[in-house]
């Protein structure tokens, strides 16, 4: 719980551990103002003075060096190297916490040098560009590259970038599974036709053949308009006529889900054959009390009369 978000009005509970207790109570003293009153800057000024007080004494390690992993567009992103020997170790990376907007290999130096010595494995740290002055996704592509750039390159720092695992930041019991993800440009541009397709064959059935479905990509990502039942001349002419359609994509999604940076609106227009089609990105959806920020909501609307125009 970070000290800007503890009131101290509120009672604590009584199951904490009189450790926990007392750091609570020294976050409550120290009075910090909430994160969201601050500005970024601030924000993070106030981060890293409060980022000791849930630190022991750190500890002394072998190599504790600074250097710098190049990022795609060629920033040199820093990052810090911690290990308890000089041996050919494996090598953790470590992204810190802070919601891509605060925090930095400062606030967390106690925790990586805790990390290596307790685990007894080398640690890099990264300080991956931060928002609002850098937005998505470049946080994320700078933690992809420093993965990729220590696969290849970790022995240039004496590490044994060839093992592989898994750190999860929580109590793993038995019995539980984990899921694992991959991004599929090729899955995720099917899924989206398929969604489209649906909801016209709903209003006109026999306006679609699954032979219409197919359809062709470019070198650069677009979508190649198909000389079928999905190019301009597409448009129902039975059932309820679609006279117009609002697609909103959340930022978290962007171009390399799909393919390219306007991929996304692409497949919908073409999915959906020449209908006036209005397409913007959002922060987030909100639903069920809460905000997403990687789904697509699309809008069609509809003219019960076929003939109308």
């Amino acid at each position: 719980m970070p000290p800007a978000l503890f009131d101290a009005k509120h009672t604590l509970p009584h199951s904490l551990t009189p450790q926990m207790r007392y750091v609570l109570e020294r976050m409550a003293k120290a009075g910090r103002p909430p994160f969201q009153t601050l500005t970024p800057a601030e924000a993070r000024e106030a981060y890293e003075a409060g980022a000791e007080v849930l630190e022991e004494t750190k500890a002394v390690l072998s190599r504790v060096e600074d250097f710098h992993i190049p990022a795609r567009d060629g920033f040199a992103l820093p990052a810090r190297l911690y290990a308890p020997s000089a041996d050919k170790l494996p090598v953790l990376l470590y992204f810190h916490g802070g919601g891509f907007t605060i925090g930095s290999i400062a606030t967390h130096d106690g925790l990586c040098r805790a990390l290596s010595a307790l685990a007894g494995c080398a640690v890099v740290s990264l300080d991956y560009r931060l928002a609002p002055e850098h937005r998505f996704p470049v946080a994320v592509n700078d933690a992809q590259d420093a993965m990729h750039w220590l696969a290849a390159q970790g022995h240039t720092l004496g590490l044994d970038g060839s093992r592989r695992g898994v750190a999860l930041a929580d109590h793993v019991e038995p019995g539980m599974h984990l899921a694992f993800c991959q991004r599929n440009v090729a899955a995720a541009r099917a899924d989206l036709m398929r969604i489209c397709a649906e909801i016209r064959e709903e209003l006109s059935p026999e306006e679609l053949e699954p032979a219409s479905l197919v359809s062709s990509s470019s070198a650069d990502g677009e979508m190649a308009a198909p000389n079928s039942a999905l190019g301009a001349s597409a448009a129902p002419q039975t059932g309820r006529r679609i006279c117009g359609a609002i697609y909103v994509s959340c930022s978290g999604r962007g171009g390399p889900h799909f393919g390219g940076p306007s991929a996304e609106l692409q497949i919908v227009r073409h999915a959906l054959g020449d209908v006036p089609l209005a397409g913007f990105f959002a922060g987030g959806e909100i639903a069920h009390h809460h905000l997403y920020g990687y789904t697509g909501v699309l809008t069609v609307f509809v003219d019960d009369d076929p003939h109308a125009r």
